[in-house]
This record gives structure tokens, C-alpha cells and sequence, in this order.
């Protein structure tokens, strides 16, 4: 589970940097909407930051807080409630920039771009993202949607820097 959620944010975040339309650097609130086969649903809701860099954060609020670190190259995700961070690296086999970059549009404000045989569909109006939905491998139906968008936000130094509490598990994959 944990692969297919950090492939799916990383491919999420690329689209985000990477496709013909221009995006904006930004922070929102997001609901993830992940529904298999027989109608059965999860919802997973936090916020998301990005910067000019291809820094990325996503912070799961519900249904159990967990912290997504991307750069261009690794993934750390931070579960607190289990004291531990994984430390990754992205699958530098798949050239996902380059297959993002070639996303076309099929509608005003609709793009659609295929990654591995999955087909992804991305809205954007006014340089900001408002939803990205696919069907992934398993045949779930997984619907991102962006609310309280706002471009270019300013951060703190270190704000995408990953710093492990004391006592924190450190699992290296």
C-alpha cells in the first residue's frame, strides 16, 4: 500500500510541475477520493504545498495523519502515530517528466496524459490544479480534488526539510 501511495503522489506531483500548462507554485487543501471495484470507498483529506523547486509536501490529516516529503529524487513518508519515516528513493527508471511533458489537452482546462498504461486526467483553470482523476492498476477509481488554492506561497526555510523526531524508527528502502 505504502508503494502505490508514494508512485501515486509522485506521479500526482509531477503532473503538477511538468505538463504543458503552465502551474503556479502552490498550497491547498485536498480530498483524495480512492474507490475499488465494489463501490467501497476511502477519503483521505489534508493540505498540500509545492514549491519552484519540485518540492513537495502532502500532510494527511484524515483518516490518519501522515507526512509525504518529495524532491526530485526521494520520498520520505513520515507516519507519526508509528514513530517512524521511510526513506526512499523515487523509481528513476521511469522517466515520468518526460512522459508528463507530453500530456495533451482535450478540452479548456482538461489534459490528458499515460503513464504505464494508466490514463490520468488533469483539470487546471487559471494556473492552479482543481482535480486530477485516474483508474489505477487495482482498478480503483482515485479522484484528487484541490480547494482554497493559493499561488505562490512563501515558506520558511527548511519548510520542505524533513527532520525526524527523537525515537523515530528510520526505515531505509
Amino acid at each position: 500500500m505504502k508503494k502505490i501511495i508514494i508512485f501515486l503522489m509522485f506521479v500526482c506531483t509531477y503532473q503538477l510541475f511538468a505538463s504543458p500548462v503552465t502551474i503556479l507554485p502552490f498550497k491547498a487543501s485536498f480530498i483524495q477520493t480512492v474507490k475499488n471495484k465494489h463501490n467501497k470507498m476511502i477519503v483521505y483529506s489534508g493540505n498540500i504545498y509545492t514549491d519552484r523547486f519540485k518540492n513537495v509536501l502532502w500532510r494527511y490529516k484524515k483518516p490518519t495523519v501522515k507526512n509525504i516529503y518529495l524532491n526530485k529524487k526521494n520520498v520520505i513518508i513520515e507516519e507519526p502515530m508509528l514513530e517512524q519515516a521511510i526513506y526512499t528513493t523515487l523509481d528513476s527508471g521511469v522517466s515520468i517528466k518526460r512522459l508528463l511533458s507530453k500530456s495533451k489537452k482535450i478540452a479548456k482546462n482538461r489534459y490528458r496524459t499515460t503513464i504505464k498504461g494508466i490514463t490520468y486526467y488533469v483539470t487546471v483553470k487559471a494556473k492552479k490544479p482543481i482535480d486530477i482523476n485516474y483508474t489505477d492498476k487495482f482498478g480503483n477509481k482515485v479522484k484528487i480534488s484541490f480547494s482554497n488554492i493559493q499561488s505562490n506561497p512563501r515558506y520558511k526555510a527548511g519548510f520542505f526539510k524533513f527532520k525526524p523526531k527523537k525515537g523515530y524508527d528510520i526505515i531505509r528502502k
